[in-house]
């Protein structure tokens, strides 16, 4: 038996499942994940928006796309600024003790 497991110890998880090992790989996953809703949302609006116009019956069933991707989009954007607001308070208290 193992005193110790993967899920005892985030750093250890991370570094088994080879993500996030680096500052660059975070932006990358990040900014990426923030580029995919932000296009997933605006295809979804706009082949909502020329379905509808051409009264498909198909329009009704991409609108829940088109919204699922707005609100991902929206607590994407909310997580990030709470990290980013984070980060700054953290730097603005570790460069007043130094």
């Amino acid at each position: 038996m193992f005193s110790r497991t993967l899920f005892d110890q985030p750093e250890r998880l991370w570094r088994f499942l080879g993500i996030f090992q680096s500052p660059p790989l975070r932006l990358v996953h990040v900014q990426g994940r923030g580029l995919f809703l932000l296009l997933l949302t605006a295809f979804g609006g706009l082949t909502w928006f020329m379905l509808w116009r051409a009264g498909s019956a198909y329009a009704e069933m991409i609108l829940p796309l088109h919204q699922t991707g707005g609100v991902l989009m929206l607590c994407h954007l909310a997580a990030h600024g709470g990290m980013g607001i984070r980060r700054f308070i953290v730097w603005q208290r570790n460069s007043r003790a130094a």
